[in-house]
């Protein structure tokens, strides 16, 4: 049985072993992945999704719902890194001392769990639970590429937060298992409230 220190040293261990695999060029890549501009093409993606399979009228309590999710995941992320107080790997001096490699320093202290990994994983789950199984009442089975490309664009973007310092791979698991269940528990009540709207109209 691990004690809690030895899993915290097991993650440290394994987060060192993962931001180690760089180069010049695929930091510049991992610092794009990493930025909050890069949600932007995730966003228009899944709207424009929405608005072709659902028509713009029925599409805005779809977007809705997807903002919601991205608003609660963060809020609640937030919340949880100021309970559990865990500093960053860019913050902590054995993880420093240890050869870290650090491409941007945080303006929060804390990390867990990573909002990115949350926030990413949900949309996806989120979109592709909601358009590709017909959970919003219209099934999709041409959706496979979009799918994986939306899944992969999560990993990616979710990655890029141990390779520039700013998340242990605990963070990122907890927070890829928390934004899947969020974004499919969301994807259930956006589908039961298009239900309710259908029914009444």
């Amino acid at each position: 049985m691990y004690s809690l220190e030895g899993i915290e040293m097991l993650d440290k261990r394994l987060t060192l072993a993962l931001n180690s695999l760089h180069c010049g060029w695929s930091d510049q890549i991992w610092t794009i992945l990493s930025s909050r501009a890069i949600w932007i093409p995730a966003y228009l993606l899944v709207a424009a999704g929405f608005i072709r399979h659902f028509g713009w009228k029925r599409a805005l309590l779809f977007i809705g719902g997807a903002g919601l999710l991205v608003l609660f995941s963060d809020q609640f992320c937030n919340l949880v890194k100021d309970t559990f107080c865990r500093i960053r790997p860019c913050n902590d001096a054995w993880m420093i001392d240890h050869g870290l490699n650090c491409l941007s320093r945080p303006t929060r202290s804390f990390g867990f769990f990573s909002a990115h990994a949350a926030n990413s994983f949900g949309l996806a789950t989120y979109a592709v639970k909601g358009i590709n199984t017909g959970i919003y009442g219209k099934r999709n089975k041409t959706g496979t590429i979009a799918s994986a490309l939306i899944f992969l664009w999560a990993t990616a973007v979710s990655a890029s937060r141990i390779f520039v310092g700013r998340h242990f791979l605990g963070d990122i698991i907890v927070g890829l298992l928390f934004g899947i269940l969020a974004g499919y528990v969301i994807a259930l009540a956006v589908a039961f409230v298009n239900r309710r709207i259908k029914a009444k109209g």
